[in-house]
């Protein structure tokens, strides 16, 4: 960072951009990588209910292996979306633009993400009908997994991501003066 004046702090720009780059390149990749797990995981999943309505297995195991299968569809086109936002990042747009859209893309938490957490509500509840575990338990050792998972995605976040969307945020508030 550099200081002019001691009253704005700027950020060395080109700098800035080409490490966001590098960030969204790493985001592009491992979308990309987790896109291909959940297609893979999809028609494993479809096959698993074909098999499952050819031997006529009892509707509940059929509902709950259908109640699996839609959270997944539903994350996967979640991953699409974003992967999309990182592929289309344009930095050849004016500079206020380019960094709005680093803003948005480097936020915590969207709106869209809700469809994820929705999801991941339906997988715990369509998993816990067809586990061997009792329902309660089930859900009381899911959702401590997905605490767990969210505060490590937090942490990441906070750690890597946080300070970039706040050097954007910076560098908009200056411009706008």
């Amino acid at each position: 960072m550099k200081t002019d004046n001691k009253t704005n702090i700027t950020v060395d720009l080109p700098q800035f951009i080409s490490k966001v780059k590098r960030q969204d390149s790493i985001f592009k990749v491992v979308y990309m990588a987790i896109i291909v797990l959940y297609i893979i995981i999809i028609v494993a999943h479809l096959a698993v209910i074909s098999i499952s309505i050819y031997n006529k297995i009892p509707f509940t195991a059929w509902i709950s292996n259908l109640g699996t299968l839609l959270p997944f569809l539903i994350i996967y086109f979640f991953l699409i979306k974003r992967h999309k936002e990182y592929k289309k990042a344009d930095y050849s747009q004016p500079t206020y633009l380019v960094l709005k859209s680093m803003q948005k893309r480097y936020s915590s938490l969207r709106r869209g993400d809700l469809w994820v957490f929705a999801a991941l509500f339906l997988l715990g509840i369509s998993m816990g009908m067809d586990s061997p575990m009792s329902f309660l338990s089930f859900q009381l050792s899911y959702w401590a997994l997905m605490i767990v998972g969210m505060l490590l995605g937090y942490i990441y976040w906070y750690i890597k991501l946080k300070p970039l969307k706040d050097k954007a945020s910076q560098l908009i508030k200056e411009l706008e003066e």
